[in-house]
C-alpha cells in the first residue's frame, strides 16, 4: 500500500497511518505507539520490526508448550508403566487357586 501512494501525497499517507493506529491495531490486538505512525514508512518499519519479534516470541511459546505436553506424556507413561510392574508383580505372586 505504501508503494501505492506517492510521497507526494503525505497527508493521505499521515491519514492512512492514524487509520491504522486507532482502527486496525486495536482490532488486530496491535499496541502501537503514537511516536511509531509519523506516516507509512515508519509504520511498515515498526510492524516488520514487531512481525519478526512476535515470530521469536510465538516459536518459544510453542517450544514451551511443547516441552510441557512431553513432560506430561513422560510423567503419565511413568506412571501407567509403573501400575503395570506392580500389577504383573502382584498377581505373579499369588498361589494358584485349587478347584
Amino acid at each position: 500500500m505504501e508503494q501505492q501512494i506517492p510521497r507526494t501525497h503525505t497527508s493521505l499517507r499521515r491519514a492512512l497511518a492514524v487509520w491504522i493506529y486507532y482502527v486496525i491495531a486495536p482490532h488486530k490486538g496491535l499496541k502501537l505507539e503514537k511516536r511509531d505512525i509519523q506516516d507509512l514508512t515508519e509504520v511498515k518499519d515498526m510492524l516488520a520490526t514487531r512481525f519478526k519479534k512476535w515470530e521469536q516470541e510465538f516459536t518459544e511459546k510453542g517450544l514451551e508448550k511443547g516441552r510441557e505436553e512431553g513432560r506430561q506424556e513422560g510423567m503419565q507413561k511413568g506412571i501407567d508403566d509403573f501400575e503395570l510392574i506392580n500389577y504383573q508383580s502382584h498377581t505373579a505372586t499369588k498361589a494358584p487357586v485349587a478347584v
